[in-house]
């Protein structure tokens, strides 16, 4: 039975502990306190809480699981009542003081995850303190549940290869036959993705890795109702890797399956798109498909190591972002902006958000100016996912045509650029560097109204090194610019003039870079910008994610979607001494750089872990002097994706790489020129460096 004060809280919310603060003595007599705020850290760490845990982590029919709750202090209310429970029920509760435990039993014929969890303020210690910690992932226990016999041939189905497909609530079994489409299982008839592609002469290869689709369960080629042919491709099946258990095997991968083409005579139901261009038949079919986790057993493996198992990959799959390339092969109208049905089923735009790296991007394969196609990058349960279940990713697309395509243009102040549009749209606009008519080096740090620093842009002096990048600036969102000569410290409102051309979505910059002789021609770097529907090389504008900063010199393979990636690597040197080029692998945090835990602050024991850390691309050792300059190319397996950063080693044995420098700190001895290229300056500051950071430079690019 409850302590008869600590009851009455229970009942008169007003009195409970709801914001503790002060020391341990105010706490303890808090009771006599009406109203108690701001929670002070003291005051956290004696509140009440509990962990829940249990001995299996999947349950399938006559299966039983016993579930313990762990308390941080003693309790004398703690009650059965106290538990919140779905999914089943719990029985033979028993225990005192700080532990307890309980069986759960799951329900019949259900595929429903159980979530067993205790509510904040339900039981207290001997001071009557309430535990505080519903919302605290180790006081929420979910148990998978498969007790459904109605479906148990699904367990003993079995592939071609003689692989046991196990079915669980977040697997699909697309190898069943009462369900699967096509020899390759991926929901596409064989008569259509066997057909010819009419330039090749081949059957459609619309990866072109050498295999026809129709052998591919992660393509899905399909006819689309203007008679041509459309695809759906899944970058990357793999999930966790293959165990072996007992006398079994434990394989995952992530199941594609095509599931039709919308009706496109309903295009904008309820007219939710407001300024949408009425398209024909002619138009994108709008394909449906789902993304699920399957595992696959073979041999004999125990349950709990299957529930185990089916467990990790399931995680897995729902912290994955997935990507999934739609191909509609049909650019003789200017398709503009890419929808999806919501809930409800009224049509909405569907567009790319770069904070979090979700939604749709427009892509134009064959160069022509039109948008052929799309990438989309998907996660469980995150925008762009139809169904609301877990472990299941439902994603209708299509491409429209909208009246009003967006803008580029130039803010109030004239000093600026942003874009103009519907909502959910963007622009990815290019700058490229065309003349650098100055002695010094001159760098833009690019500055986003919304995700402040996004990238850089500049030249070497005398017109070399001209740099490159291009950034997705959503409707709405304002680019700035900030200026960064040799090591000097950052100029926030640098003297430039934005100069708009003959066409939309066309601009000059022109900046004064306000050396030492001004002469305020504005000439000093000239950058070309353009706004365009697609990116010119996704991948390229992928692996460049990290380069944020203007010292941030980073290739981040970690997002691609692929088995291995060849990056052609081109270093040019003016130098007098010799230089080596190498690279290092980071330790995968963005927030940080280290390498094996030693902080990127540019001291000896940083260096001294990057000497010992070396790759050299190709086992070919990469040294250049005096004006030279070299082109290799670096395939990476996509095991060792992760964070490479270009290391320079100079003849008296300096390291030279990125270190974790703020965006408004004087860059060091690497500075971004553009995307994915990198400029060195050799020479210590004590030895009267001339930061003109073409010592050695490095441009990047994935082939």
């Amino acid at each position: 039975p409850q302590h008869p004060r600590c009851q009455h809280l229970r009942h008169h919310r007003c009195r409970l502990l709801n914001e503790l603060t002060g020391k341990v003595a105010d706490i303890n007599t808090s009771l006599e306190s009406e109203v108690i705020s701001n929670l002070a850290s003291e005051a956290a760490t004696i509140l009440h809480c509990i962990v829940s845990s249990s001995n299996t982590s999947s349950l399938k029919a006559g299966d039983t699981a016993s579930v313990t709750f762990t308390l941080s202090e003693s309790s004398d209310d703690f009650e059965e009542s106290d538990i919140s429970v779905s999914g089943g029920s719990l029985s033979e509760f028993s225990g005192s003081g700080s532990n307890y435990t309980a069986i759960f039993t799951p329900a019949a014929n259900s595929r429903q995850d159980d979530i067993i969890s205790v509510a904040s303020q339900t039981f207290s210690n001997s001071a009557c303190n309430f535990n505080r910690d519903g919302s605290d992932s180790d006081n929420r226990l979910t148990l998978s549940i498969n007790t459904d016999t109605s479906r148990e041939s699904d367990n003993g189905g079995s592939s071609d290869s003689g692989s046991e497909l196990i079915s669980r609530p977040d697997t699909t079994i697309i190898n069943d036959p009462n369900k699967a489409v096509g020899s390759d299982n991926d929901g596409v008839e064989d008569t259509i993705e066997r057909g010819i592609d009419p330039q090749r002469q081949q059957p459609w290869d619309h990866n072109e890795d050498g295999i026809p689709d129709f052998e591919h369960s992660t393509i899905a080629t399909f006819a689309t109702a203007n008679g041509s042919v459309g695809s759906l491709s899944l970058r990357n099946s793999s999930l966790i890797n293959q165990e072996m258990t007992g006398s079994g095997t434990l394989r995952s991968r992530v199941a594609m399956r095509f599931l039709g083409t919308g009706d496109n005579s309903q295009n904008n139901p309820s007219g939710a798109i407001g300024g949408l261009r009425a398209f024909n038949h002619s138009s994108t079919d709008k394909p449906d498909f789902q993304l699920v986790p399957e595992v696959i057993v073979e041999g004999d493996v125990s349950e709990s190591d299957i529930g185990r198992y089916i467990g990790v990959a399931k995680q897995r799959f729902a912290n994955t972002i997935h990507r999934v390339d739609f191909r509609f092969e049909n650019d003789d109208t200017l398709w503009n902006a890419l929808t999806k049905p919501d809930a409800s089923g009224q049509l909405r735009l569907l567009g790319y958000d770069p904070n979090t790296g979700l939604g749709g991007i427009l892509i134009d394969r064959d160069g022509d100016g039109r948008p052929d196609g799309a990438t989309l990058f998907l996660q469980d349960n995150r925008p762009g996912d139809l169904n609301p279940d877990p472990f299941v990713i439902n994603d209708p697309i299509g491409a429209v045509q909208l009246q009003n395509q967006p803008k580029l243009v130039a803010t109030s102040d004239g000093l600026g650029l942003t874009v103009e549009g519907p909502e959910e749209r963007g622009l990815w606009v290019s700058l490229k560097t065309e003349t650098a008519d100055t002695q010094w080096q001159n760098s833009l740090q690019l500055i986003s109204s919304r995700r402040n620093t996004i990238g850089a842009v500049g030249a070497t002096c005398d017109n070399s090194n001209l740099g490159r990048t291009e950034v997705y600036l959503q409707v709405g969102e304002e680019l700035r610019f900030e200026q960064f000569s040799n090591n000097l410290a950052l100029r926030q409102n640098p003297a430039l003039t934005l100069e708009q051309g003959d066409a939309d979505n066309l601009w000059t910059l022109h900046l004064d870079d306000g050396g030492e002789q001004t002469d305020q021609d504005h000439n000093d770097l000239q950058i070309a910008i353009s706004g365009h529907l697609t990116p010119d090389h996704l991948e390229t504008c992928m692996i460049a994610n990290s380069q944020k900063q203007i010292n941030a010199g980073l290739l981040d393979l970690r997002s691609l979607s692929q088995d291995s990636i060849t990056l052609r690597l081109e270093a040019n040197s003016n130098a007098s001494d010799s230089n080596r080029l190498a690279f290092v692998r980071m330790d995968d945090n963005n927030d940080v750089l280290s390498i094996n835990g030693i902080h990127g602050d540019g001291s000896e024991t940083f260096q001294n872990i990057v000497r010992q850390s070396l790759i050299t691309p190709n086992e070919q050792h990469l040294e250049l002097s005096g004006t030279s300059d070299t082109t290799l190319e670096w395939t990476i397996q996509s095991a060792d994706f992760g964070f490479y950063a270009p290391v320079l080693i100079t003849a008296e044995g300096a390291v030279q790489t990125a270190t974790n420098l703020s965006g408004h700190d004087s860059p060091d001895h690497l500075k971004l020129l553009g995307m994915n290229h990198f400029g060195f300056e050799d020479t210590a500051a004590i030895n009267h460096s001339e930061w003109d950071y073409n010592n050695l430079t490095l441009r990047v690019s994935v082939i």
